[in-house]
Protein backbone atom coordinates (compact mmCIF):
# COMPACT_ATOMS: atom_id res chain seq x y z
CA UNK A 1 0.00 0.00 0.00
CA UNK A 2 1.55 3.32 -1.16
CA UNK A 3 1.57 6.67 1.24
CA UNK A 4 -1.55 8.08 -0.96
CA UNK A 5 -4.42 4.98 -0.92
CA UNK A 6 -7.75 4.93 0.10
CA UNK A 7 -7.21 3.50 3.18
CA UNK A 8 -4.52 5.27 4.15
CA UNK A 9 -6.62 8.62 4.43
CA UNK A 10 -9.30 6.93 6.16
CA UNK A 11 -6.64 5.81 9.27
CA UNK A 12 -5.36 8.88 8.94
CA UNK A 13 -9.14 11.07 9.47
CA UNK A 14 -9.67 8.26 12.06
CA UNK A 15 -6.05 8.79 13.84
CA UNK A 16 -7.31 12.86 13.86
CA UNK A 17 -10.73 12.43 15.52
CA UNK A 18 -8.85 9.87 17.95
CA UNK A 19 -6.69 12.98 18.79
CA UNK A 20 -9.07 15.62 18.47
CA UNK A 21 -11.59 13.28 21.31
CA UNK A 22 -8.06 13.39 23.23
CA UNK A 23 -8.12 17.47 23.51
CA UNK A 24 -4.86 17.14 21.24
CA UNK A 25 -6.27 19.77 18.29
CA UNK A 26 -3.31 20.97 16.84
CA UNK A 27 -2.03 17.02 15.79
CA UNK A 28 -5.68 16.21 14.79
CA UNK A 29 -5.65 19.46 12.45
CA UNK A 30 -2.43 18.05 10.86
CA UNK A 31 -3.96 14.85 10.61
CA UNK A 32 -7.10 16.13 9.38
CA UNK A 33 -5.32 18.24 6.60
CA UNK A 34 -3.60 15.35 5.61
CA UNK A 35 -6.41 13.10 4.91
CA UNK A 36 -7.98 16.16 3.19
CA UNK A 37 -5.49 16.59 0.90
CA UNK A 38 -4.68 13.13 0.11
CA UNK A 39 -8.34 12.52 -0.89
CA UNK A 40 -8.74 15.40 -2.95
CA UNK A 41 -5.41 14.40 -4.86
CA UNK A 42 -6.61 10.82 -4.96
CA UNK A 43 -10.98 11.66 -5.31
CA UNK A 44 -11.39 15.01 -6.94
CA UNK A 45 -13.16 17.51 -5.42
CA UNK A 46 -16.64 15.87 -5.68
CA UNK A 47 -16.11 12.93 -3.34
CA UNK A 48 -18.05 11.92 -0.90
CA UNK A 49 -15.06 10.94 1.46
CA UNK A 50 -13.86 14.93 0.71
CA UNK A 51 -17.20 15.97 2.02
CA UNK A 52 -16.95 14.25 5.39
CA UNK A 53 -13.20 15.16 5.26
CA UNK A 54 -13.85 19.10 5.15
CA UNK A 55 -16.51 18.95 7.57
CA UNK A 56 -14.04 17.14 9.64
CA UNK A 57 -11.59 19.70 9.13
CA UNK A 58 -13.85 22.77 9.33
CA UNK A 59 -15.59 21.67 12.68
CA UNK A 60 -12.15 21.39 14.10
CA UNK A 61 -10.64 24.97 13.02
CA UNK A 62 -14.02 26.80 14.35
CA UNK A 63 -13.22 25.28 18.01
CA UNK A 64 -9.84 26.18 17.67
CA UNK A 65 -11.34 29.88 16.69
CA UNK A 66 -9.48 29.23 13.52
CA UNK A 67 -12.28 31.28 11.25
CA UNK A 68 -9.30 33.10 9.26
CA UNK A 69 -7.44 29.77 8.38
CA UNK A 70 -10.62 28.12 7.19
CA UNK A 71 -11.61 31.07 5.24
CA UNK A 72 -8.16 31.07 3.76
CA UNK A 73 -8.28 27.12 2.81
CA UNK A 74 -7.71 26.77 -1.28
CA UNK A 75 -10.82 24.83 -1.36
CA UNK A 76 -12.87 27.47 0.41
CA UNK A 77 -12.80 29.65 -2.16
CA UNK A 78 -13.15 27.38 -5.21
CA UNK A 79 -16.17 26.47 -7.45
CA UNK A 80 -16.80 23.03 -6.85
CA UNK A 81 -18.90 20.45 -4.16
CA UNK A 82 -15.97 20.55 -1.85
CA UNK A 83 -15.99 24.43 -1.24
CA UNK A 84 -19.99 24.80 -0.87
CA UNK A 85 -19.82 23.03 1.84
CA UNK A 86 -17.06 24.94 3.68
CA UNK A 87 -18.85 28.27 2.15
CA UNK A 88 -22.55 27.25 3.11
CA UNK A 89 -21.16 26.23 6.63
CA UNK A 90 -19.33 29.50 7.15
CA UNK A 91 -22.67 31.28 6.41
CA UNK A 92 -24.56 29.13 9.57
CA UNK A 93 -22.08 30.65 11.45
CA UNK A 94 -21.57 33.78 10.59
CA UNK A 95 -25.50 34.06 10.51
CA UNK A 96 -26.17 32.46 14.10
CA UNK A 97 -22.73 33.23 15.80
CA UNK A 98 -21.12 30.41 15.95
CA UNK A 99 -18.07 30.52 17.20
CA UNK A 100 -17.64 33.54 15.54
CA UNK A 101 -19.42 37.12 16.47
CA UNK A 102 -22.95 36.88 14.50
CA UNK A 103 -22.14 38.89 10.99
CA UNK A 104 -25.16 38.92 9.03
CA UNK A 105 -23.28 40.67 6.01
CA UNK A 106 -20.65 38.39 6.35
CA UNK A 107 -22.72 35.38 6.19
CA UNK A 108 -24.82 36.54 3.24
CA UNK A 109 -20.81 36.51 1.18
CA UNK A 110 -20.55 33.38 1.88
CA UNK A 111 -24.62 32.18 0.90
CA UNK A 112 -23.29 33.99 -1.69
CA UNK A 113 -20.46 32.31 -3.06
CA UNK A 114 -22.48 28.79 -2.86
CA UNK A 115 -25.65 29.86 -4.15
CA UNK A 116 -24.11 30.81 -7.50
CA UNK A 117 -22.94 27.23 -8.00
CA UNK A 118 -26.46 26.24 -7.27
CA UNK A 119 -26.09 25.17 -4.04
CA UNK A 120 -29.49 24.38 -2.71
CA UNK A 121 -28.86 24.74 0.82
CA UNK A 122 -27.17 28.14 0.54
CA UNK A 123 -29.81 29.32 -1.74
CA UNK A 124 -32.39 28.68 0.79
CA UNK A 125 -30.22 30.05 3.19
CA UNK A 126 -29.73 33.39 0.76
CA UNK A 127 -33.63 33.68 0.05
CA UNK A 128 -34.45 33.60 3.80
CA UNK A 129 -31.90 36.73 4.51
CA UNK A 130 -33.38 38.74 1.48
CA UNK A 131 -36.74 38.17 3.24
CA UNK A 132 -36.24 39.11 6.66
CA UNK A 133 -33.33 41.34 5.49
CA UNK A 134 -30.60 40.53 7.19
CA UNK A 135 -27.14 41.94 5.56
CA UNK A 136 -29.13 42.59 2.89
CA UNK A 137 -31.88 45.11 2.07
CA UNK A 138 -35.05 43.43 2.54
CA UNK A 139 -36.38 41.61 -1.13
CA UNK A 140 -39.14 39.06 -1.50
CA UNK A 141 -38.36 38.97 -4.69
CA UNK A 142 -35.00 37.85 -4.61
CA UNK A 143 -36.00 36.04 -1.58
CA UNK A 144 -38.55 34.00 -3.76
CA UNK A 145 -36.28 33.81 -6.56
CA UNK A 146 -33.68 31.91 -4.40
CA UNK A 147 -36.44 29.52 -2.78
CA UNK A 148 -37.50 28.64 -5.90
CA UNK A 149 -34.08 27.64 -7.31
CA UNK A 150 -33.18 26.18 -4.41
CA UNK A 151 -36.05 23.52 -5.29
CA UNK A 152 -34.81 22.58 -8.32
CA UNK A 153 -32.69 20.70 -7.04
CA UNK A 154 -33.08 20.25 -3.31
CA UNK A 155 -33.82 16.85 -1.06
CA UNK A 156 -37.18 15.63 0.27
CA UNK A 157 -36.15 17.57 3.71
CA UNK A 158 -35.32 20.93 2.14
CA UNK A 159 -37.99 20.49 -0.41
CA UNK A 160 -40.56 20.28 2.46
CA UNK A 161 -39.17 23.23 4.39
CA UNK A 162 -39.34 25.28 0.81
CA UNK A 163 -42.77 24.01 0.45
CA UNK A 164 -44.08 25.43 4.09
CA UNK A 165 -42.27 28.51 3.81
CA UNK A 166 -44.24 29.04 0.38
CA UNK A 167 -47.70 27.75 1.66
CA UNK A 168 -48.02 29.22 5.04
CA UNK A 169 -46.00 32.50 5.11
CA UNK A 170 -48.17 35.60 6.58
CA UNK A 171 -46.58 37.79 4.33
CA UNK A 172 -48.29 37.62 0.99
CA UNK A 173 -45.19 38.14 -1.44
CA UNK A 174 -43.79 35.40 0.01
CA UNK A 175 -46.47 32.76 -0.87
CA UNK A 176 -46.81 30.91 -3.93
CA UNK A 177 -49.11 28.05 -3.63
CA UNK A 178 -48.77 26.10 -7.11
CA UNK A 179 -44.58 25.60 -6.25
CA UNK A 180 -45.73 25.01 -2.86
CA UNK A 181 -47.83 22.02 -3.56
CA UNK A 182 -44.99 21.08 -6.60
CA UNK A 183 -42.46 21.01 -4.03
CA UNK A 184 -44.44 19.28 -1.26
CA UNK A 185 -45.82 16.41 -3.00
CA UNK A 186 -42.26 15.66 -4.43
CA UNK A 187 -41.41 15.59 -0.94
CA UNK A 188 -44.13 13.28 0.06
CA UNK A 189 -43.41 11.35 -3.03
CA UNK A 190 -40.11 10.17 -1.90
CA UNK A 191 -41.09 9.65 1.94
CA UNK A 192 -45.17 8.65 1.76
CA UNK A 193 -45.26 7.93 5.44
CA UNK A 194 -43.89 11.25 6.75
CA UNK A 195 -46.63 12.86 8.83
CA UNK A 196 -44.70 16.39 8.54
CA UNK A 197 -44.30 16.03 4.90
CA UNK A 198 -47.99 15.36 4.66
CA UNK A 199 -49.02 18.21 6.93
CA UNK A 200 -46.76 20.52 4.67
CA UNK A 201 -48.87 19.23 1.37
CA UNK A 202 -52.26 20.10 3.28
CA UNK A 203 -51.00 23.58 3.91
CA UNK A 204 -50.22 23.62 0.19
CA UNK A 205 -53.35 22.51 -1.17
CA UNK A 206 -54.94 24.76 1.17
CA UNK A 207 -53.05 27.62 -0.41
CA UNK A 208 -54.13 26.71 -3.44
CA UNK A 209 -57.85 26.86 -2.10
CA UNK A 210 -57.62 22.87 -2.34
CA UNK A 211 -59.38 22.63 0.63
CA UNK A 212 -61.03 19.13 0.92
CA UNK A 213 -57.78 17.31 -0.45
CA UNK A 214 -56.11 19.87 2.33
CA UNK A 215 -58.43 18.55 4.90
CA UNK A 216 -58.22 14.53 3.58
CA UNK A 217 -54.46 14.87 3.69
CA UNK A 218 -54.43 16.17 6.90
CA UNK A 219 -56.08 13.60 8.38
CA UNK A 220 -53.77 11.05 6.84
CA UNK A 221 -50.92 13.03 8.75
CA UNK A 222 -53.03 12.97 11.64
CA UNK A 223 -53.65 9.18 11.28
CA UNK A 224 -50.06 8.07 10.84
CA UNK A 225 -48.11 10.56 13.86
CA UNK A 226 -45.87 8.47 16.12
CA UNK A 227 -47.09 10.41 19.37
CA UNK A 228 -49.35 12.41 20.65
CA UNK A 229 -47.07 15.35 21.08
CA UNK A 230 -48.07 17.48 17.80
CA UNK A 231 -51.44 16.54 17.13
CA UNK A 232 -53.18 19.28 18.23
CA UNK A 233 -51.00 21.72 15.71
CA UNK A 234 -52.21 19.41 13.56
CA UNK A 235 -55.60 19.31 14.33
CA UNK A 236 -56.06 22.74 14.70
CA UNK A 237 -55.21 23.16 11.06
CA UNK A 238 -57.25 20.35 10.39
CA UNK A 239 -59.91 22.32 11.16
CA UNK A 240 -58.94 25.36 9.63
CA UNK A 241 -59.31 23.65 6.11
CA UNK A 242 -62.66 22.12 6.48
CA UNK A 243 -63.95 25.38 7.14
CA UNK A 244 -61.86 26.99 3.90
CA UNK A 245 -59.24 28.97 5.46
CA UNK A 246 -55.63 28.68 4.91
CA UNK A 247 -52.77 28.45 7.93
CA UNK A 248 -50.30 31.07 8.12
CA UNK A 249 -47.29 30.58 10.37
CA UNK A 250 -45.49 33.34 12.32
CA UNK A 251 -41.80 33.98 10.83
CA UNK A 252 -39.27 34.78 13.53
CA UNK A 253 -35.68 36.28 12.61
Amino acid sequence: MGNEHPEVARLLNNLALVLRDQGKLAEAETMFREALAMRINMLGTEHPDVGASIKNLTDLLVSEGKLDDLKSLDVANGTNAAAVVIQDNLGWRYQNGLGVDRNFSEAVKWYRKAAEQRDSSAQMHLGWMYEMGMGVAKDYAEALKMYLAAGESADADLLNELAWRLATSDTVEMRDGTNAVRFAEKAVTASPQNPGFLNTLAAAYAETQQFNRAATTEQEAIGILPSDQDKNGYESRLKLYQAHKSYRAQENP
